[in-house]
């Protein structure tokens, strides 16, 4: 009925969508909210969905709704091409990336809660430095703990060899607060990474390469290749 009075149909969208966000349909209320032409609200609603899977640490759920966001003004922009500013564009590249290091992070928190992991050390080596080099010097995201980022890449770093990160890593950890009853770990791992019977150097196989250059590059130099500019395809 509604269909054919296109002049109440945002208004039948917007009622359905509030009802559908009463009854924990969230997802569904956010479509709901798109096809009633509230952008606004639907962006909303995503924004305290991401940061109530944050505070609950479910941290895939983060990367979804973290993601749609990014979709939605994606497609926003899209649709109001006239409207779009280079802000626009900026805050779309940071939720995408936001995205990314949340769906990393839930690796490395379930390594580090859970009794057993399937993630094999080169995974956890991986996801650990893409995150660490993601966020590079900046403020990390919420939930997001650098101590579990670097705590993580460091074993790891210990497991495949690579004696000289795993002592800039061991560094890094000194300026951070361990959690309780990791400490003493820590302080060990400190030790035996200035002390490596291997010298100080990284095999080659476990350095980022630019797919585009072929040029490999240092661990904690970012994301993007040094060369040519061009991120890495992780």
């Amino acid at each position: 009925l509604a269909e054919h009075l296109p002049q109440i149909l945002p208004s039948v969208h917007l009622q359905h969508a509030q009802w559908l966000a009463d009854s924990d349909q969230f997802i569904e209320a956010h479509e709901a909210f798109v096809m009633a032409g509230k952008g606004k609200e639907a962006h909303i609603l995503l924004k305290n969905l991401a940061d109530c899977a944050v505070s609950e640490e479910r941290f895939l759920d983060a990367s979804y709704f973290t993601y749609l966001r990014a979709k939605q003004l994606l497609k926003m922009m899209e649709l109001n091409s006239d409207e779009t500013s280079p802000q626009h564009v900026k805050e779309f590249k940071v939720l995408l990336q936001l995205s990314s290091v949340y769906y990393a992070y839930a690796t490395i928190h379930s390594y580090l809660r859970e009794p057993f992991t399937s993630s094999p050390p080169l995974t956890l080596f991986n996801t650990s430095r893409f995150i660490s080099n993601q966020i590079g010097n900046s403020t990390p995201p919420k939930g997001i703990s650098m101590f579990a980022v670097y705590y993580t890449l460091s074993k790891q770093a210990k497991v495949l060899g690579a004696n000289k990160l795993h002592l800039q890593i061991n560094n890094k950890l000194q300026s951070l607060k361990a959690p309780s009853g990791i400490q003493e770990q820590v302080d060990i791992n400190i030790m035996n990474s200035r002390a490596a019977a291997g010298g100080f150097s990284d095999p080659e196989e476990l350095l980022p390469m630019c797919y585009k250059c072929s040029n490999f590059s240092m661990h904690l130099s970012g994301n993007q290749c040094p060369s040519c500019q061009q991120d890495f395809i992780f």
